[in-house]
């Protein structure tokens, strides 16, 4: 019989490892979110020597994204750019720029780290164009 018992029985199992298995896939995209969604906006950037500055970011339109990101170029509320050669995040290193081209530059490079609202440290090594 299509209908029996049986039938709906196996199906309503299905259905529930099917929720099972897609609420699983959801909090795993949410645990993962945070490194994504993290704010940077307003971070304390120490440079050393080269100085302290506040992090400037804008919101996106989609709210869920801050432009520039902190790979890209770094941008101070005080004036001034950071223009990131190297970046780790919680010491694991996400790329390295031109390094050929470094090694024989003849221009200051800074190293800056900051922390941002979910705990994770940035290190930057890069070009410090002050405002």
């Amino acid at each position: 019989m299509f209908g029996s018992s049986k039938n709906r029985s196996l199906e309503a199992r299905l259905a529930r490892r099917v929720s099972a298995a897609v609420a699983a896939g959801v909090l795993a995209a949410l645990a993962l979110a945070p490194a994504t969604l993290a704010s940077h906006l307003g971070a304390s950037v120490d440079c050393g020597s080269a100085g302290t500055y506040t992090l400037h970011a804008t919101e996106t339109s989609n709210g869920d994204w801050q432009a520039p990101g902190p790979g890209d170029v770094l941008l101070f509320e005080e004036g001034g750019v950071l223009i990131p050669l190297e970046l780790s995040v919680n010491g694991n290193q996400r790329f390295s720029k031109a390094t050929v081209g470094r090694e024989q530059n003849a221009l200051t490079e800074v190293h800056c780290s900051f922390q941002i609202g979910t705990g994770q440290q940035f290190v930057v090594e890069g070009l410090l164009v002050a405002g």
